[in-house]
């Protein structure tokens, strides 16, 4: 069983037996970027790679005759990742602190009422979750947005890397 999270500093990776015994375990760090004052946002291709090099060093232990039946992925949640169909990565994971998109919280209070919004997902509306950061890029960046065919949370990005299908689970979805 093979166990992976994607955290804001680092990922690990970690490997277990069907008795739950752990095999192996890799960690990598990295760097939250800050291009400007009150911007925050991750190297999505450092992460990748760190991703990458953590499933490497665990799968490297594990025993030839007995190969990964599952896969868990959790990780930071709200951040997107914006990919191509193809796989591709095309720029960084705006973090749910960063404080691009928050011009747009009264708009979208106005046309989401916090009551029924609530009513609908339990979550309030704020700038950490997706929805403001995605509207700020399609303004910001319009190039960015319109070649992202999808903005992956890290968990579905993940996957997606490792050749599943594009999808989301109820529990990030309901948050962004």
């Amino acid at each position: 069983l093979l166990g992976i999270d994607v955290g804001t500093t680092g990922c690990k990776a970690a490997l277990f037996a069907l008795d739950g015994r752990m095999l192996a375990a890799a960690y990598r760090e990295y760097d939250v970027q800050n291009p400007q004052p009150g911007w925050a946002e991750l190297d999505s291709a450092h992460v990748w790679a760190a991703v990458q090099e953590t499933i490497r060093e665990v799968a490297g232990q594990a025993d030839a005759g007995d190969p990964v039946q599952a896969l868990s992925i959790s990780s930071l949640s709200e951040s997107v990742v914006p990919v191509t169909a193809d796989r591709r990565i095309l720029g960084p994971s705006l973090l749910n602190f960063d404080s691009r998109g928050e011009e747009y919280v009264p708009a979208l209070s106005r046309r989401l009422e916090p009551e029924r919004l609530y009513q609908i997902n339990g979550n309030t509306l704020g700038n950490h979750y997706t929805l403001t950061k995605l509207r700020w890029i399609k303004d910001h960046q319009p190039e960015l947005y319109e070649r992202a065919a999808y903005f992956l949370n890290w968990t579905s990005f993940v996957a997606f890397m490792l050749g599943a299908e594009p999808a989301v689970d109820y529990s990030i979805a309901n948050r962004t």
